[in-house]
């Protein structure tokens, strides 16, 4: 009896291991190893592209606020009052028209391509104006805020920004499955960028006669350098897709920057000095390097037609930034007027009596809208 119990026993554990072996081996072979996503050199089958993109760009730089405003000021002490306050007013660039043409050549063989293209941004004058909240008040630049200050009730700021890049790369088509496609690309790059700030400043002395205050800041860089980026396409679904681009440089070029400074009074003919009064500040050329970033994210359609002709719109929004590429010297303090007992506290000129380093980023940032025609 205890053997057949023994038996019976034995029986069924060797029944129920010969089952789950056999249910696991039938998980494992529901279950494959998934394959890893190919990695493929590709491309297009036409032979060349020419693209057109029409962008809606707002220039922005770190060097736009242009005069200050101080409450209260009471021109009757001759020191400042406890605890004074400052508004600071700045030009604010409105977006404006861009452009960007290019042209590209594909070379089969080596499933690779060269492209060339041209980005233009020239904006007309943005301005800012601003007077005085009371009568008692002033406002003039940075450099001249106090009780010995001239008698500026009201000012105005503009600038205007040139920005042209070209760019010629050779880059590398590359497939990572059959949906996301790169283009993986190095080259040099041109850039030149000027920016042209202009303030006027006016009221009126303790006579009663006009004076006027102009400072003119042009800066320009110029420069070329080597650069690396990538642009993408993913698609989605029938012709729709997912695209960017991403590219970073780096520009080695030359500085330029002057001031000038113009002043209108009446006093200056009871000087026998002529009216306006022009004074310039003038730097010497400087070498530099500027890094510059670049990114876009859109969405397009490409239709193929006879799989030898393309044609893309594309629709996204882009930025791009260009590190310390506006500097100039600019006045830091003045020498109080009262100190100059030729000129007492008239307002003929403008006396340094510091300089200042003044270093700005440049970027542009975006919508666009872009057509592709491959053939």
């Amino acid at each position: 009896m205890k053997s057949l119990f023994r038996f019976s026993t034995s029986a069924i554990l060797s029944s129920l291991l010969a089952c789950s072996a056999s249910v696991a081996a039938d998980q494992m072979q529901a279950q494959p190893t998934p394959m890893p996503t190919p990695v493929t050199l590709g491309g297009p089958d036409y032979c060349f592209e020419v693209s057109f993109k029409a962008m809606a760009l707002q220039a922005f730089a770190n060097n736009l606020d242009y005069g200050a405003e101080a409450i209260p000021f009471d021109y009757g002490t001759t020191s400042p009052v406890l605890s004074p306050d400052w508004v600071i007013p700045r030009i604010a660039p409105e977006f404006h028209f861009g452009f960007d043409v290019g042209i590209a050549g594909m070379f089969h063989k080596t499933n690779s391509a060269l492209m060339l293209n041209w980005e233009r941004f020239h904006t007309p004058k943005d301005s800012n104006s601003f007077a005085v909240s009371d009568p008692t008040f002033m406002f003039g630049p940075f450099f001249e805020i106090g009780p010995d200050a001239s008698f500026y009730k009201a000012g105005k700021g503009t600038v205007r920004f040139q920005f042209d890049e070209v760019n010629l790369d050779y880059g590398t088509f590359v497939d990572l499955g059959s949906r996301l496609h790169t283009n993986l690309f190095a080259g040099v790059s041109f850039s030149r960028i000027v920016e042209k700030r202009h303030t006027t400043f006016t009221g009126t002395d303790t006579g009663g006669s006009p004076v006027e205050r102009t400072i003119s800041v042009p800066a320009k860089f110029t420069g070329a350098g080597p650069q690396l980026g990538v642009d993408f396409t993913y698609k989605i679904v029938n012709g729709f897709q997912f695209v960017g681009n991403s590219r970073a440089s780096l520009y080695v070029g030359k500085f330029l920057n002057n001031t000038t400074f113009t002043t209108t009074s009446n006093d200056l003919a009871a000087l026998a000095e002529p009216s306006p009064n022009v004074q310039t500040t003038s730097v010497i050329n400087k070498m530099g390097v500027v890094p510059g970033f670049e990114g876009s994210l859109g969405l397009a359609y490409e239709a193929l037609f006879k799989k030898n002709y393309m044609f893309k719109f594309e629709a996204g929004y882009q930025a791009q930034i260009y590190i310390n590429a506006i500097r100039s010297v600019d006045m830091g303090s003045e020498v109080a007027l009262g100190s100059l007992s030729s000129i007492a506290t008239q307002a003929t000129g403008v006396y340094a009596r510091s300089f200042e380093r003044v270093v700005s980023d440049f970027g542009l940032a975006g919508p666009y809208v872009k057509i592709d025609f491959g053939f």
